[in-house]
């Protein structure tokens, strides 16, 4: 870095989501590359930490490598905002908004984005009315947790006899009990 004062670095990376093994993996490629540039890095697990107790000001920006629950839904941006401290990645309210597939589905349709038909379904629905609802979108579909990062949870359902399996295991991994 050529004339440059090195950046103290915060990498968070780890947490308690499903996601947490690659989350780590992806603190580490990080941390090295910033590391190997100069920079002065700290990596944080907040499965070890409680963030909204950290001094930030020893920090110039967090960069995020969480994964999942609370790195992607909006709960670790609102707390770096809360401590004034610049983060990668989009703020909370996007955060929040994107991860939750039913949310973002939503201000699609409402921005007049093409996107295709879908249900959201609720643990607490007949099974009679979730087939009804998958007989109307038709088959194949997918199957998604509503609130989970990457593909977890998401099955395509080729037949309404695979239904219920799909739902249960969306289910498992869905953090709102909302499948889409």
């Amino acid at each position: 870095m050529a004339n440059k004062s090195p950046l103290r670095i915060a990498v968070l990376a780890g947490g308690t989501s499903r996601e947490r093994n690659i989350s780590l993996e992806s603190g580490d490629a990080v941390a090295k590359s910033l590391s190997d540039r100069g920079h002065i890095v700290s990596r944080i697990d907040p499965a070890h930490v409680e963030l909204s107790d950290l001094d930030w000001s020893s920090f110039d920006v967090a960069f995020l490598a969480l994964h999942g629950t609370f790195g992607e839904d909006g709960h670790v941006q609102q707390i770096l905002e809360e401590a004034g401290i610049p983060f990668t990645g989009s703020d909370s309210v996007a955060s929040r908004l994107a991860f939750s597939k039913s949310a973002a589905k939503e201000r699609f349709v409402q921005n007049g984005v093409p996107t295709p038909p879908y249900v959201l379904i609720h643990e607490s629905d007949s099974a009679a009315r979730i087939q009804q609802q998958a007989a109307a979108l038709g088959f194949p579909l997918a199957v998604k947790p509503d609130g989970q990062g990457s593909s977890l949870g998401i099955t395509i359902v080729r037949t309404p006899e695979e239904l219920p399996q799909a739902l249960a295991r969306c289910l498992e991994c869905s953090m709102a009990n909302r499948c889409r």
